[in-house]
């Protein structure tokens, strides 16, 4: 099988997702070798790198230009901050959203919906959004949700109260101890109204930036 890295450049950030896991890691590409061997960064979580041992399948995300995502498995680890993967399939190319993304720090309250037509919801729980975009958004919790979870959140945009409903695609682990989570959210159910508003919200916020001169 014949890998193309041409694309990959040492540094890069990349997304870790563990076969049968739960969590998404974030790492970066340290360097790249012929025949699809990379080099990447241990991720660490809660201070302390994250133990993969040889033999470990996972699926690795590269957002550039286009996203790339292929699978790799760990052949060896070379020390304590470097693991030693190979690229184990094809590396498919995809078009990235053409949504703006906007670093954020908003205090919002979501719920899990269990049944929306029997109106079955978990507790209503305070979350800070930590980016935003007319697609979806990062939330930050102190409470454990399953991937693929349906949430419903209310914000405030444009001094409209919202009530936006998602999914969560993507779990980031940041202290478990301390139950600190990051949840990736795709929207879902959103109207050409709530996009509009987001958009005409990211848009303000980027010209109320201070300009480096």
């Amino acid at each position: 099988m014949f890998v193309c890295t041409e694309h990959f450049d040492n540094g890069d950030k990349i997304e870790i997702e563990i076969m049968g896991k739960e969590y998404t890691y974030n790492s970066r590409l340290l360097q790249i070798f012929n025949n699809g061997i990379l080099h990447i960064m241990t991720p660490v979580c809660q201070g302390h790198y994250i133990n993969f041992p040889k033999g470990t399948e996972m699926i690795i995300v590269i957002k550039k230009e286009v996203k790339y995502t292929f699978y790799a498995k760990v052949i060896s680890i070379k020390n304590i901050n470097t693991l030693v993967v190979k690229i184990s399939s094809d590396v498919n190319q995809s078009e990235r959203k053409n949504n703006v993304r906007l670093k954020t720090f908003l205090d919002v309250y979501y719920r899990e919906i269990y049944n929306s037509s029997e109106l079955i919801y978990g507790e209503l729980l305070p979350g800070i959004v930590l980016d935003l975009s007319a697609g979806g958004l990062l939330l930050h919790s102190n409470k454990l949700l399953k991937k693929e979870s349906i949430i419903e959140i209310f914000i405030e945009i444009n001094d409209i109260d919202m009530i936006l409903f998602g999914r969560i695609v993507k779990i980031f682990l940041l202290n478990k101890s301390l139950k600190q989570y990051n949840y990736s959210i795709e929207f879902i159910k959103i109207t050409t109204n709530e996009q509009k508003e987001l958009r005409k919200f990211l848009f303000k916020q980027q010209m109320q930036k201070p300009s480096i001169s």
